[in-house]
């Protein structure tokens, strides 16, 4: 039996990460540990996703004696989980951990090749698999879907997350569209749906994230919503090929990535 290791559940945190656990979990149907109960035991089979909450020493241990897998959605590499706080995203050697962990794992799953060339630049070996993309569950996309033919009429206003999270930088967007003149709403982190909605409702997405982004779930969902999008380089889904793509036709591409990526994922697991 397969068991699904995080620190918070989407209940407790809705943030991306946890919308792709949520999604995995419920597809496989996995019993759930939360990492500040997490106890290793020797030969049990693992998904590790966010574990920041489980000691060194668990980790340790179970990379000696047990399977799993890392869903990864930062960098378990460093302490603060944020490679780009170095200049050009490499840590120093002194400062790297948990190279055993990658390098026992089963697998490592990354979300975009941006997300893979962070691991390549400071030599972390493992297996790792780009998924080129996350994984949406399909009442996540039945949802876009509707949105975007709902909100065909936009708003002039652009918008910008409403957010205390230092990370997602939400002063940086404000002064940009003070001093570009554009008319802009703020938007509150609401429920799911709802956050959605509001989100639809506008021509554009002003996003300017201080981290280096493995993806970026909300620029992403907002390109299916049919806003453009008005960021830096600073998110894997910028650098892919695929964010191209806009409205129904993005739908349709993360509809059969996640089915294709889930895929990957049960195989490894042996489901």
């Amino acid at each position: 039996m397969v068991k699904f290791v995080t620190d918070l559940l989407v209940e407790e945190a809705p943030g991306g990460a946890e919308r792709v656990d949520d999604t995995v979990i419920k597809h496989f149907n996995l019993d759930v540990i939360k990492s500040v109960d997490f106890n290793p035991v020797k030969g049990e089979f693992y998904i590790l996703s966010n574990v920041s909450l489980v000691p060194q020493s668990k980790l340790e241990y179970l990379t000696d004696n047990c399977n799993y897998v890392i869903l990864e959605h930062d960098y378990k590499f460093h302490h603060t989980r944020h490679p780009w706080r170095f200049e050009n995203s490499i840590v120093p050697s002194n400062e790297i951990i948990n190279r055993k962990l990658y390098k026992n794992a089963k697998s490592i799953f990354v979300q975009t090749k941006d997300h893979l060339d962070v691991f390549k630049l400071n030599d972390i070996e493992g297996n790792f698999v780009n998924l080129d993309c996350s994984v949406w569950s399909t009442k996540e996309l039945e949802t876009l879907r509707e949105l975007y033919y709902l909100s065909r009429l936009k708003e002039s206003s652009f918008a910008i997350i409403n957010s205390q999270n230092w990370i997602k930088n939400t002063k940086q967007s404000v002064d940009f569209c003070k001093s570009m003149k554009m008319d802009y709403t703020l938007i509150a982190n609401q429920d799911y749906d709802s956050f959605l909605r509001a989100l639809s409702k506008h021509a554009a997405l002003v996003f300017f994230p201080i981290a280096r982004e493995t993806c970026c779930r909300l620029l992403v969902e907002a390109r299916c919503l049919g806003l453009n999008v008005i960021t830096s380089e600073n998110s894997g889904a910028f650098k892919s090929e695929w964010f191209t793509l806009s409205g129904l036709e993005l739908i349709d591409y993360l509809k059969n990535k996640s089915i294709g990526n889930l895929s990957i994922i049960k195989e490894t697991l042996g489901l």
